[in-house]
C-alpha cells in the first residue's frame, strides 16, 4: 500500500504530498486540472519514462517520492537479494529525481539503484491501468497474459519459457554445427588433396635452408672436380697433355745434342721440366680424386628444390608456412572426423530438451483448461453486477501440435482469444472487434476484480475508468472499484459523482496562480467540501440547493457501505 506520495517542482506541481489511505481513494478535478498529472507521477516513480520538460519551471529538479508498506510477494525479497539494496522489512522507499538537461536518477530506501531494479521492485508495488492497458486489452496476444493471470500459471510458463529458451538454444547450435559440417564437406576432397600434395613432398621444418646448403656445397664440390680434372689432363693425361709436349721436344734434341754442346743443356732442362710436369699432373690428379661429389644426389636436391619452389609458387607460401598450413588442414579434416559426434551428442540433447518443452507445455496447457470455465464464469459474473447482465464472455481456444518441439511457443501450445456479445442471442464476437471503449473499461475492470484475489495486496490505479460510462452504470462501477479496495489499495480520477462517492477519501487537483505562475494543488476534501465537489460534478457551474441536496444523499448513501 502507497502511504506517502511528494511530488515536487514536477512539471506544473509546485509541491503536493498526501496519505491515500487503505481502501478507495478518488482524485476529481476540471479537466486539464492535472489529475493524470498526479498518478503519472506515481508511474514515473515505479520506472516508467520522464515526460518531456518533467521540472517545473524555475526549478533545479523534479523529485516523485513513495512511502510503501512492505509487500508480502517473495519475488520482490528475490529483486532485493539480488541487487543488493538493504531492505527494512517495514516499508520501501522509491524516489526518482530528473535536473534540468535530462538526467535522471533512482533511489530504494535511499541507496541510488539501476533503473531496471527500480522497475522489478515497482511491479510487485503498483498495478496501472489506464488508457494503454486497456488498448493491451484490445490486442489478442495479450488475452493469453491476462487468462495466465486469472490460472495461477505464470510460474508454469516461466519454466515453459525457461525450456523454450534451452531448446531453441541447443537447436541453433545444432544447425550451426550442421551447416558447418555442410561447409566442410564441400571442401573435404580439395582439402585431402592439398593436403596429400605437401605430404607426399615429406617436407620437414627447416628443409629447405639445409637444402640450400648442400646444394652449395655439392655444387661447389662439381666446380673443384671440373677443374682439378682439366688440370690433370692438361699437364699430363691425354695426347695433347704437356708433358707429351716436353717428351716430344726432348726426343726431338736428342738427334742434334752432340752437334752442338749448348742443346744438351737445353735438353737436360726440357727433361726436368718433363719431370716436374708429371709431377704436378699426379698432385692435380690426386686432388681431382680426393674430391667428394655425387652428381646423381646434386640432381635429386635440385629436384626436389624445384619441386618445393612449384608448391609454394602454388600456394603462395613460404616453406615454413605450407607446413603450418599443413597442420591446419589435417586439423581441419580431424575436426569434421569428430564434427559426426558432435552432432550426433547435440542431436540427442536437442531431442531430450525437446521432450522435456513438450512435456512441460501439455502440463501447462492441461492446468489452464482446468481453469477455463471458471474464468469464462466468473467474468460474466464481474460483467453482470458492472450492468452487463445479458453479456457473454468466452475464450476461443487454440492448441497447436505438441508432438513437435518446434511449434511449441514460450507460451506453451496454447493460443487464446476473448470472445464477446453484449446482447443476448448474439452470437459472440473477437472483442476486439465488437467492444465498444465503455464496454472494453469495463470489462477490464471485471478481469481485475477476477484477478484480484490471485494478486498480493497491491496498489491498484485507474485512471480513465469511467471512460464511455453512463450515470446509470457508474454507480456499479463505483461499487466494483470499492470492492477492489476490500483487498487492495485502491486509486483511481473520475469525473462521475456515482463513483466518487464511493472513495473512502477524495482528493481535489485544481490549477492556481501564484507569483504569476500556474501551479496545481491536491488537496484532501472534509466531508463538507466532498459534498461541494459532487454538486460541481453533478450540476457543473450551476449548483442549486437540490443539487446540493442530491450530492448529499448520494455521499451518505455511498459511505454506508464503509460501516
Amino acid at each position: 500500500m502507497l502511504r506517502r506520495l511528494l511530488i515536487q517542482d514536477y512539471i506544473l506541481i509546485e509541491r503536493a504530498e498526501f496519505e491515500p489511505g487503505r481502501g478507495f481513494c478518488v482524485f476529481t478535478g476540471e479537466t486539464g486540472a492535472g489529475k493524470s498529472m498526479v498518478l503519472g507521477a506515481l508511474a514515473v516513480l515505479i520506472g516508467e519514462k520522464f515526460p518531456n520538460d518533467p521540472v517545473r519551471s524555475g526549478a533545479k529538479k523534479a523529485i516523485i517520492e513513495g512511502e510503501f508498506d512492505w509487500p508480502n510477494a517473495r519475488e520482490i525479497r528475490s529483486v532485493f537479494d539480488a541487487s543488493g539494496v538493504e531492505a527494512t522489512g517495514e516499508a520501501v522507499l522509491l524516489r526518482r529525481e530528473v535536473a534540468h538537461g535530462g538526467r535522471a536518477r533512482c533511489f530504494v530506501n535511499d541507496q541510488p539503484i539501476a533503473l531496471e531494479i527500480l522497475q522489478a521492485i515497482g511491479e510487485h508495488l503498483v498495478d496501472l491501468h489506464g488508457q494503454h492497458e486497456q488498448q493491451a486489452l484490445m490486442k489478442r496476444a495479450r488475452h493469453l497474459d491476462f487468462f495466465d493471470a486469472y490460472a495461477d500459471t505464470l510460474a508454469l510458463r516461466s519454466e515453459v519459457a525457461y525450456l523454450y529458451r534451452e531448446h531453441a538454444r541447443l537447436r541453433a547450435d545444432f544447425e550451426r554445427l550442421q551447416r558447418l559440417q555442410e561447409e566442410r564437406r564441400r571442401d573435404e576432397g580439395l582439402l585431402r588433396f592439398q593436403l596429400t600434395e605437401i605430404e607426399r613432398l615429406g617436407l620437414r621444418e627447416g628443409e629447405e635452408e639445409e637444402l640450400e646448403a648442400e646444394i652449395t656445397r655439392l655444387e661447389g664440390a662439381e666446380k673443384l672436380s671440373d677443374a682439378t680434372h682439366r688440370a690433370w689432363e692438361a699437364l699430363s693425361d691425354g695426347d695433347s697433355a704437356a708433358t707429351v709436349h716436353l717428351r716430344r721436344a726432348r726426343e726431338a734434341l736428342a738427334g742434334v745434342r752432340e752437334i752442338d754442346p749448348e742443346l744438351d743443356g737445353l735438353a737436360r732442362e726440357i727433361e726436368a721440366a718433363e719431370v716436374q710436369v708429371r709431377e704436378l699432373g699426379k698432385l692435380a690428379r690426386d686432388q681431382h680424386l680426393s674430391v667428394k661429389y655425387d652428381p646423381e644426389h646434386l640432381e635429386a636436391l635440385r629436384e626436389r628444390r624445384s619441386a618445393l619452389a612449384v608448391l609454394k609458387r602454388k600456394y603462395g607460401l613460404s616453406s615454413g608456412e605450407l607446413l603450418h598450413r599443413a597442420e591446419q588442414w589435417r586439423q581441419a579434416l580431424s575436426d569434421t572426423d569428430s564434427l559426426e559426434a558432435d552432432i550426433e551428442r547435440i542431436k540427442r540433447e536437442v531431442q531430450t530438451a525437446g521432450a522435456a518443452l513438450r512435456a512441460k507445455a501439455l502440463e501447462l496447457s492441461e492446468k489452464r483448461r482446468e481453469r477455463k470455465e471458471s474464468f469464462e464464469a466468473e467474468v460474466e459474473k464481474q460483467l453482470s453486477e458492472l450492468g452487463l447482465g445479458n453479456a457473454s464472455f468466452e475464450l476461443s481456444w487454440d492448441s497447436i501440435d505438441s508432438e513437435n518441439a518446434d511449434h511449441v511457443s514460450a507460451k506453451g501450445i496454447d493460443k487464446i482469444e476473448f470472445y464477446f456479445s453484449a446482447n443476448p442471442g448474439r452470437e459472440v464476437k473477437p472483442l476486439v472487434e465488437v467492444a465498444s471503449g465503455g464496454e472494453a473499461s469495463r470489462i477490464m475492470l471485471a478481469l481485475k476484480r477476477v484477478f484480484a484475489d490471485n494478486l498480493e495486496p497491491m496498489t491498484l490505479v485507474f485512471d480513465e475508468i469511467d471512460l464511455g460510462i453512463s450515470g446509470r452504470m457508474a454507480e456499479r462501477v463505483g461499487e466494483a472499484l470499492r470492492s477492489l479496495a476490500r483487498r487492495h489499495q485502491v486509486l483511481a480520477i473520475t469525473h462521475l459523482p456515482q463513483i466518487a462517492s464511493r472513495a473512502a477519501r477524495h482528493y481535489t487537483v485544481a490549477k492556481r496562480t501564484a507569483r504569476k505562475e500556474t501551479v496545481t494543488e491536491v488537496r484532501r476534501l472534509s466531508p463538507s467540501e466532498r459534498v461541494q465537489e459532487l454538486a460541481l460534478l453533478l450540476g457543473g457551474t450551476r449548483v442549486t440547493p437540490k443539487v446540493v441536496s442530491t450530492a448529499e444523499e448520494l455521499l451518505k448513501r455511498g459511505q454506508e457501505a464503509h460501516r
